[in-house]
């Protein structure tokens, strides 16, 4: 028999920090596509960090794209979650949006709600 894991659950090890692997379907609301099934072989939740800030002053530019990051992704109200892919262990820059209840498998686990 398998393993199942909740949506719940998923969240909790999310939020803990550790890198997971997990499949996913697609979905876009706006463009009406989606149904695609995408692997994250290694991923990370993105969490907001005050370390990601530079220790020289910021340019005209970084002030301006922090100013539009201070509206924030609204998580709560899409229910969306970013995960930052890592490759061998080591965070890159690649970020995919997930939707939380649509994830399949999460850690070799069948997720279910």
């Amino acid at each position: 028999m398998t393993e199942v894991i909740s949506v719940s659950d998923c969240l909790k090890i999310m939020h803990s920090g550790q890198i997971f692997t997990a499949q996913c379907v697609t979905f876009d609301r706006t463009r009406r596509t989606g149904g695609e099934i995408f692997d994250i072989i290694e991923g990370v939740l993105v969490q907001p960090d005050e370390a990601d800030r530079p220790d020289r002053p910021e340019t005209k530019t970084e002030k301006t794209v922090r100013a539009i990051q201070k509206r924030g992704p609204r998580h709560a109200e899409h229910y969306t979650r970013n995960i930052r892919l890592c490759s061998a262990g080591t965070p890159t820059s690649v970020i995919k949006k997930i939707h939380p209840p649509l994830l399949t498998e999460f850690n070799g686990k069948i997720v279910v709600p």
